[in-house]
Formats: C-alpha cells, sequence, structure tokens
C-alpha cells in the first residue's frame, strides 16, 4: 500500500511539472498604437496569432496604445509572423449595456475583426524593438 501511495504521489508531481511554463514558446515585447484615420481608438482589443502557438492579445487605452501578453501580463508575442485582429465597439447610447442583444457602434470597420479579411500582420523580432503602428482605415 505504501508503494502504491508513491507511485500515485510520484505521478501527480511528474504532471504537475508538465503542466508548468516548460512548452511555451519564445516571446518578444510588443507595443504599439491603433488609429482609425489618423485618430487614435479609445478602446478595443488586439489579437496577434501566430502561425504557431497560443495568440497575444492586448487591450487598447484611451490613447490608442496598447501592450501584447501571450502567457504573462505584458510579455508579448510569440517571436515569428502574426495575423492581426482589431475588435473595438461600444454601446449605443440609452442602450443595457448588459443586454447582449443592445446595439453596438463599431469603431473600426468590420473586415478588421476577422484576421482573414483583415489584411494585418506584424513580425516579432527576438532582438526587438517591437513598435507596432496600425493604421487602419474606415475607406475599404
Amino acid at each position: 500500500m505504501r508503494s502504491r501511495s508513491r507511485l500515485i504521489l510520484l505521478t501527480v508531481a511528474v504532471v504537475a511539472a508538465g503542466c508548468g511554463r516548460g512548452h511555451e514558446l519564445p516571446t518578444a515585447p510588443v507595443s504599439g498604437q491603433v488609429t482609425v484615420d489618423g485618430t487614435p481608438i479609445p478602446k478595443g482589443q488586439l489579437i496577434f496569432s501566430p502561425e504557431q502557438g497560443r495568440a497575444a492579445s492586448g487591450i487598447i487605452q484611451p490613447d490608442g496604445t496598447f501592450v501584447l501578453s501571450t502567457y504573462g501580463d505584458g510579455d508579448g508575442a510569440i517571436v515569428g509572423l502574426h495575423t492581426i485582429t482589431v475588435i473595438s465597439g461600444e454601446t449605443v447610447e440609452g442602450a443595457d449595456p448588459y443586454d447582449l442583444d443592445s446595439p453596438v457602434r463599431r469603431l473600426v470597420p468590420l473586415r478588421y475583426c476577422n484576421p482573414a479579411t483583415a489584411g494585418l500582420s506584424f513580425l516579432v523580432r527576438d532582438d526587438g524593438p517591437n513598435v507596432v503602428k496600425l493604421e487602419l482605415s474606415i475607406k475599404p
């Protein structure tokens, strides 16, 4: 019975060790600013999707700036080529912000919300700096 308990504890320890940060791909810091026709986007989220591995995301601040995170706060994005998605909108004034069917005013054209139609990419380099200036346009 004692050896069975040791075997179970050893198995749990090995599994727990495998769930750690050992399988993470290398990241590099990424920051930048998003504008639409020269005006900073005041809110939203960016998603950087690599060719392989976990996507990075960042919250857009009121001045349009952002910092990306993949595994931890502000650690950047996986080194390599990424497609970029920008999601930004706000609840229409007077609508219930807790109602999922409330109308939303998009702050960026819908095409930027889909990586297949956004046409945005960025190569994250391990030797940085990785400063992204996303200049979006309302025009098609």
